[in-house]
């Protein structure tokens, strides 16, 4: 093993320098980073989803309401931008920059809020963390003080009962000690990088959950749920196994909620609409609790409104596909009913198929989603409305009273008279009615009609008096002209102009829509694709048409265009605002550029955060790990870009992989050899150099990865 004294043992679960992260631990950082980052880069590569928690203990499960966002890897809560309205409801997990809904990850230390509230800056000693929305007191803003609570205490305003450095929360020295740089003595002795044991100074590695603490802080007992690393408490993998990590406060599964979810010891998040956290396992779930009004895909709740025949459920249950190829969108249950089936019957009842009007037939006819049924012997199917109808075709040898055929046999003088499936009508007084024809008065049969005892001739009728078969003269009703041929008051371009007949109804262009639709006296009927609407007797698209279908643009294939198709690129479930598309990210996928509309490339990043709108970079560690952050690769040449914290990184990778994520330290150069360079390694259970170390220098080894005796050994290199 390599023989050196660890002088300067770093344990990475609490620094937070800046913003890479680690792969598979629950939130590390790095340092300022090259191109712009945020705080959304702290997430593992097992799928955070960049949304954050407040820390808040609301158990409610938001009911799913509208599209999703893709902001930031599996967050599908997307503020209503385009409403001209900022407020708690549109911009929950933002603040608001007079009607511009800002998202945490877009925040910025002079622009800072959450649930709505207006942005505002953070004080001195503050910076804004985009994960929460909420000004805090940590490393980078308060890199030489501590911090007391989110307040910044400096160096110079520090005392013994509050001292640190580097951001760490203030603690009191011990009795008689003094605070000098941020930094304890213990009992009149050198300031002490470790805790004050009494008048000991105990080093960080002789520290234990039960005796931790830095910089000349007295030493304390770790709460528990919480373990010692590199002098401060920390809550990550080890110490809450059966919770998640809310800053370093372990929550347990069942104290878990909606906002704060999450298992092993990774940072807690928010669950995503439609999902609530399971307070026996830690993970956001989808079932009858959080998604009532929809079906669940995986965990993922699908909506009414966004079912369709391949997935559709309700109460929570797994979404299914219709064999009958209809799913109810205000019930999510495969049904042929009035919704599915509007324009026809169905063939089967409520789990038959759709028969349209113009497929039905006299022995399967129906409307509006009834169960189709025979028509009787002296009706037939009306192809336009799905009716059975007594007419001219079905009654030739009787009168139509209402639908219902009145055959010669069964005519009378004073009530039912008529033929050639004309509507019945009653003869006058003292008439008699043969084979569907009246007589007037004493006089024979008359083929116009009965003006009293007068016959009126079918070419002398007019609309005010006409008539046939002896009928009783009669005025013609608005929308009707009478047919000086067969003295039947009908339905056409001249009684009906500015409408349609219905049979011989006239129905004006304020009464029309999609089903029945047209013009100038012609035969209603149903518009249909590219044109299923109906405006002023036409059949037109009164939305937008894409190729051969009128569409609205909120679609998930015509999101706020023709084509622009949302692609479900690394991701699991779309939806379409209207104007952009979000997405519910596969885990360690992200959609970095969501604030770009239409945003149809899906969860373009494999990777588990973003940098500000572009993707993290993914490092090797050079043994079989990755990990992320927002600096582009470390090189050498041109110009040497390695550092101490991207060995950090490297090393964590590994260490991490191992399941000793605090298992990495700082050691001396070898004392001989060819190689004499600073370097962190991975550490066994006592301390010392084990199988890697990770050289950072340059000029000599920086990107090495080398072997932990002296002389070293190049084993390999990391980026």
């Amino acid at each position: 093993m390599r023989g050196f004294w660890a002088i300067a043992v770093l344990l990475l679960a609490g620094a937070t320098t800046g913003c890479g992260v680690i792969e598979g631990l629950g939130s590390f950082s790095e340092g300022p980073c090259t191109g712009g980052c945020d705080a959304s880069t702290d997430a593992t590569e097992e799928g955070a989803d960049g949304g954050g928690s407040d820390g808040t203990t609301d158990s409610s499960v938001p009911t799913p309401d509208g599209p999703a966002d893709g902001g930031g890897g599996n967050d599908v809560n997307v503020p209503d931008v385009g409403s001209g309205s900022c407020n708690a409801s549109t911009c929950p997990r933002g603040c608001c920059n007079g009607s511009v809904c800002e998202m945490f990850a877009s925040e910025t230390n002079t622009s800072c809020g959450t649930g709505g509230a207006a942005c505002s800056a953070c004080g001195t000693g503050q910076e804004c963390d985009t994960m929460t929305g909420k000004c805090v007191c940590d490393a980078t803003s308060c890199p030489t003080g501590c911090c007391n609570g989110n307040a910044c205490v400096s160096q110079s305003s520090q005392s013994a009962t509050q001292c640190g450095t580097g951001g760490v929360a203030c603690a009191a020295c011990g009795s008689g000690d003094s605070c000098s740089a941020g930094v304890c003595s213990c009992g009149g002795t050198t300031s002490c990088t470790g805790c004050c044991n009494g008048t000991t100074c105990e080093v960080l590695t002789g520290e234990s959950n039960t005796s931790c603490g830095k910089g000349g802080a007295a030493c304390a007992a770790c709460s528990a749920n919480q373990e010692c690393s590199v002098g401060q408490c920390v809550c990550d993998a080890n110490s809450c196994p059966k919770g998640c990590c809310n800053g370093n406060t372990c929550v347990l599964y069942g104290s878990e909620s909606y906002n704060t979810c999450g298992t092993a010891g990774a940072a807690c998040s928010p669950c995503t609409m439609g999902q609530r956290c399971d307070t026996t396992s830690g993970a956001c779930v989808c079932d009858a609790t959080s998604c009532a009004n929809g079906c669940c895909n995986g965990n993922v709740c699908v909506q009414f409104a966004s079912q369709s025949p391949s997935q559709c459920g309700k109460g929570g249950a797994a979404c299914g596909s219709c064999a009958n190829n209809l799913c109810d969108l205000t019930t999510g249950v495969c049904a042929c009913d009035a919704n599915t089936c509007p324009s026809g019957c169905c063939n089967g009842g409520t789990s038959g198929t759709c028969e349209a009007y113009g497929s039905e037939s006299n022995g399967s006819c129906g409307a509006s989603g009834a169960t189709c049924a025979p028509c009787a012997a002296t009706q037939e199917c009306n192809k336009n409305n799905g009716q059975c109808v007594c007419d001219a075709t079905s009654c030739p040898n009787g009168c139509c009273n209402g639908n219902t055929c009145v055959l010669y046999a069964n005519q009378s003088p004073t009530t039912q008279c008529g033929t050639g499936g004309a509507q019945c009508a009653p003869c006058g007084s003292g008439d008699t009615c043969s084979s569907g024809v009246c007589s007037c008065g004493s006089g024979g049969a008359c083929a116009g009609c009965c003006s009293g005892s007068t016959c009126e001739a079918l070419t002398s009728e007019s609309d005010q008096s006409c008539g046939s078969n002896g009928a009783t003269c009669a005025g013609c009703p608005m929308g009707q002209e009478c047919n000086k041929t067969t003295g039947q008051c009908v339905c056409d371009a001249t009684s009906c102009p500015n409408g349609c007949c219905n049979g011989n109804t006239c129905e004006p262009y304020t009464g029309q829509n999609g089903t029945s639709c047209g013009t100038k006296g012609a035969n209603c009927g149903p518009c249909a694709q590219p044109t299923p609407d109906c405006s002023n007797g036409v059949c037109t698209c009164q939305e937008t048409t894409c190729g051969s279908t009128c569409t609205t643009l909120n679609t998930t294939s015509n999101c706020s265009a023709c084509g622009d198709k949302c692609n479900l690129t690394n991701a699991q479930a779309a939806l379409c605002n209207g104007a952009t598309c979000s997405y519910t990210c596969n885990a360690g996928a992200s959609d970095c550029n969501y604030t770009t509309a239409p945003d149809t490339d899906g969860c373009e990043c494999t990777t588990p955060a973003c940098c500000g709108t572009s993707c993290e970079t993914r490092h090797s560690d050079g043994v079989g790990q990755s990990y992320y952050d927002c600096n582009p690769l470390y090189v050498t040449s041109p110009s040497c870009t390695f550092t101490e914290n991207a060995a950090i990184e490297a090393c964590k990778a590994y260490a991490t992989a191992q399941g000793n994520p605090s298992g990495c330290a700082k050691f001396l150069p070898c004392p001989t050899g060819s190689i004499k360079t600073d370097s962190y390694c991975y550490t066994d259970s006592m301390g010392n150099a084990a199988d890697y170390c990770f050289g950072y220098t340059c000029g000599t080894d920086a990107g090495w990865v080398e072997s932990p005796g002296c002389p070293t050994t190049k084993v390999g290199t990391w980026n």
